[in-house]
């Protein structure tokens, strides 16, 4: 560890390698945070009828979206990274060249209990892509994360992997925990995974900063600041030795 390079330049996150590395096939990582992602939007449109969301640092990745497509939602979707913006711009455009997403549509509607056919497959797919309305540019760690729109807030913000994965010291962490989640609307919603007790994790030959949280941390940080917890679920890394991280910590929260 003492010899370990960290590089904290993000304009060097090897994309297409992270998805292949973290979600070529779905393990016990990948189902628990989709069947937690099921299980919190179900709770969610309990409440409400519609909503506008904001996907805050999404990444390259789509699958934070699948259950919530389903429902009557408008998505923003911000990333601070050209490359992970590109690689979500591919696949709304349905370039050939684009990440597929298929098995975790397949696993989602599996869940949902719906017959997981080409049919319903497609149908999905084509909910995703009509209801990201916008791609967005954000930078946690400014004083304006998201300048193209400023201070608004969202009846759901989805966040995962992102305040935990970008610093490496505490304060840093609440900082950026704080920019994302004054996003959230009075009653509204926060959705969050985050990698937990990690330095540092690893995509390709790259290693990438991290601080070590745990669940309690994260719901005491989310607590002080205003919001009820109303659900969790934690699993234990895969490869912990060369990932990087222990676990994977999830979080359905709501500001009151």
């Amino acid at each position: 560890m003492n010899n370990l390079f960290i590089t904290h330049d993000f304009t060097l996150f090897p994309s297409r390698q992270y998805l292949l590395e973290y979600y070529k096939t779905i393990g016990p990582e990948n189902h628990t945070i989709l069947a937690f992602l099921h299980r919190s939007y179900q709770e969610i449109f309990k409440k409400l009828t519609k909503a506008d969301v904001l996907e805050f640092g999404g990444g390259p990745t789509i699958y934070q979206l699948i259950s919530l497509a389903r429902y009557p939602v408008v998505i923003i979707f911000s990333e601070y990274g050209d490359a992970n913006l590109n690689e979500i711009d591919l696949w709304l455009k349905r370039k050939k060249s684009a990440f597929s997403w298929r098995p975790f549509i397949r696993q989602v509607l599996e869940l949902e209990g719906v017959k997981p056919d080409i049919s319903h497959i497609q149908k999905r797919t084509d909910e995703i892509r009509k209801k990201v309305i916008r791609l967005i540019h954000c930078d946690a760690k400014s004083v304006s994360p998201l300048k193209k729109i400023g201070t608004r807030k969202f009846d759901i913000v989805s966040t995962h992997f992102v305040a935990e994965s970008i610093t490496d010291t505490t304060r840093s962490w609440a900082n950026v925990l704080r920019s994302i989640i004054k996003h959230v609307d009075k009653d509204g919603f926060l959705v969050m995974s985050a990698i937990t007790g990690a330095r540092y994790y690893t995509v390709g030959n790259k290693n990438f900063p991290a601080v070590p949280v745990s669940l309690e941390n994260i719901t005491a940080a989310l607590q002080a600041e205003g919001f009820t917890i109303l659900n969790t679920d934690y699993i234990d890394a895969e490869k912990p030795e060369e990932s990087g991280y222990n676990g994977i910590a999830l979080i359905l929260a709501k500001r009151t």
